[in-house]
């Protein structure tokens, strides 16, 4: 480039940025305006004065809903009744996703399998199979392995009894099919399917409520959300205060930091191993924990004192005074004899999630002496205290009570004080499987096994790695069976047998079971209705035995006979020979006790109401469980006839 048209290019560009910088800072130029502040109102949240400095009262816990998740499934294994017509969307997304999983004419991932070498086509029309939506509502919080319960529903089935639940993966909302919107995959779920136990699992016809099921224990968080703390008011010093009182209360440990600040208006929660089944508890902890971290003394003594003074308030501190720890136990410990029953339950509350000695007095006496629903609760917030064997022999009493609803508490509390004793034991020779615990209540799994007798009373076998059956000594004889969570049959008295003269025919004549005599052992026939298989032989005489028989299935490592029911179906058994006569035991289910909890507190609510005269003398009557049935099942044959069995009165609750 010539050098007159380089300086003139160079002049020209001097003059253009002069045009623009000039005047911003020149002689008489317009000055630019600094940035004016703004004006913020802080956000005071309406909280009572005694929650106030709490990090509840300062923060929102951002994912502390259940979260709905769904998925479409596939259940093998069923009786001839699944294998419908299919929506052609569900159909679709089906057989993309067997194919997915290697399910082809040529492919070996059923081999060994009675649906080997199949298509996905043909295998969601084999009459075995059954296309399921699957729902379930996982915790907020729940951290990964994480259990829960989930719920089927048959899309081309009317029976899902025998059926086992193939992995199925667990999405936010509704399930969706090919071409819809696919959201976050958070957890997966499996497992045996267990169905209505009340009418004939082999029926042609069959009964109310055999087309939905639920898989105990069958689902499994893979990805949790996450959870957030955050700031009404952002402020970075407000924000590692927080970080730092959660951190002191929740040690960092194999999850890592409990608490990490993000920014100066979030902070990032991750639930600690011990809270891994009981995630809502953290959040209650984390909510009602003081921020400032030096007055918990001061704290924990306004707690008591609002505690006593205002009973409406008492749950709330309850959770305060469980943040703070033990060093609220000082302070605590004087509202132990507190003659309102609602202080003095929050603060033994307090003091049993905390591991004090102290409060299995009090407790005992209320589980004793006090109305059902205050008995129950005293008696379950025994599970965790140390108390030495005078404890455990002062519960093993309340194992002969009537009340159905106490005799079960007791039992909870023992199988649940049973296995932390083992666990620790176990835990102590292996230090690699150390389980990190803090005062709270263990979920019975069939894989903890109780071995032996137990200085609690409760002794455990697993079945075929189906259920647990748990036997219990003591009181008249009572078969109690689980309906969520863990499956347990627990057998509960002495001498629960077969009855001497016993005849019951159960599901059309395909399971009778025959005693003759006293000196001669009961009698089985059963024809298995999947493969038409009969059984005719000698079974034991003691109900326990006879429940192990009914669930074992034969192997070369067992070659002992049994049935291998599947856990719907011995309860069914169970129950057809209790409305029989052939055991000499009641029978209860989970809703059973659920029923006449619900019951008392309806009774206990008209007392109140209306107090009790001198011309009130009718007694108060609760049919047995045989006469109690969950209102989705249907069993066929008469009812049998109602025994009233009484109700101890007790005394309405304590104003």
């Amino acid at each position: 480039m010539p050098q007159v048209a380089r300086f003139s290019l160079i002049l020209a560009t001097f003059t253009l940025l002069a045009a623009f910088v000039l005047p911003l800072g020149g002689c008489g130029g317009s000055k630019k305006e600094p940035p004016r502040a703004r004006t913020v109102a802080p956000v005071v949240r309406n909280v009572p004065a005694s929650l106030r400095g709490t990090i509840g009262s300062e923060v929102t816990i951002n994912g502390v809903q259940p979260v709905v998740v769904s998925g479409l499934g596939l259940v093998v294994g069923l009786n001839g009744t699944g294998g419908l017509a299919l929506d052609s969307g569900v159909a679709a997304t089906m057989e993309r996703e067997l194919g997915l999983r290697g399910i082809s004419q040529g492919g070996n991932t059923t081999a060994g399998t009675n649906v080997a070498g199949m298509s996905p086509r043909e295998l969601l029309a084999d009459p075995n199979t059954a296309v399921v939506t699957v729902y379930a509502a996982i915790p907020p919080g729940s951290p990964k392995g994480a259990t829960f319960d989930v719920y089927l529903r048959a899309l081309n089935a009317t029976s899902l009894e025998g059926g086992m639940l193939w992995t199925t993966e667990m999405r936010i909302g509704d399930p969706t099919v090919i071409g819809g919107y696919r959201t976050q995959k958070l957890a997966s779920a499996r497992g045996p399917v267990f169905v209505n136990p009340f009418v004939d699992p082999g029926s042609a016809t069959t009964g109310v409520g055999q087309a939905v099921g639920r898989v105990l224990n069958g689902g499994f968080v893979d990805s949790p959300l996450k959870l957030e703390l955050q700031l009404d008011n952002e402020s970075g010093s407000r924000a590692r205060s927080i970080v730092a009182a959660i951190n002191s209360r929740f040690p960092p440990g194999s999850h890592g930091q409990t608490a990490r600040g993000r920014s100066a208006g979030s902070i990032a929660i991750s639930v600690p191993p011990q809270y891994a089944e009981r995630p809502v508890d953290f959040l209650e902890l984390i909510a009602h924990l003081p921020i400032d971290q030096a007055n918990f003394d001061a704290f924990a003594q306004s707690y008591v004192r609002v505690m006593k003074n205002e009973p409406a308030m008492a749950e709330a501190m309850m959770w305060c005074l469980r943040a703070i720890g033990e060093r609220s136990l000082p302070f605590v410990r004087e509202l132990y004899d507190e003659p309102d029953i609602v202080p003095r339950m929050a603060a033994l509350n307090v003091g049993a999630w905390l591991g004090d000695p102290r409060v299995v007095d009090p407790l005992l006496r209320l589980a004793n002496t006090g109305p059902t629903a205050i008995r129950i609760e005293a008696i379950g917030l025994l599970k965790t205290v140390q108390g030495g064997p005078t404890l455990e022999l002062a519960l093993r009493g309340l194992l002969s009570e009537r009340d159905l609803t106490v005799r079960v508490a007791a039992y909870e509390t023992l199988a649940a004080r049973a296995e932390r004793v083992q666990l620790a034991r176990v835990t102590e020779r292996n230090p690699s499987l150390k389980v990190v615990t803090e005062a709270g209540t263990f979920e019975p799994t069939v894989t903890r096994v109780l071995s032996g007798t137990t200085i609690q009373g409760v002794e455990r076998r697993v079945i075929g790695e189906k259920f647990a059956l748990d036997r219990v000594r003591g009181g008249d004889p009572l078969v109690y069976v689980t309906q969520q969570r863990a499956p347990r049959v627990v057998v509960f008295g002495d001498g629960p047998v077969v009855t001497e003269g016993a005849f019951a025919s159960i599901w059309s004549d395909r399971l009778m079971l025959v005693k003759d005599s006293p000196a001669s052992d009961p009698r089985i026939y059963y024809r298995d209705y999947r493969s038409t298989r009969v059984v005719q032989t000698s079974v034991p005489t003691e109900l326990p035995e006879l429940i192990e028989f009914f669930g074992r299935r034969p192997s070369p490592q067992d070659p002992r006979p049994g049935l291998d029911l599947t856990y719907s179906e011995i309860v069914g058994a169970l129950y057809g020979l209790q409305t029989a006569g052939a055991i000499n035991t009641a029978f209860a289910t989970e809703r059973d006790r659920l029923m006449a909890q619900l019951l008392d507190a309806n009774q206990r609510a008209l007392v109140e109401e209306r107090p009790e005269t001198a011309s009130d003398t009718t007694e108060t009557v609760f049919f047995d469980a045989p006469q109690t049935r969950p209102v989705d099942s249907a069993p066929s044959g008469p009812a049998p006839a109602p025994r009233p069995i009484p109700i101890q009165t007790t005394p309405a609750r304590p104003k």
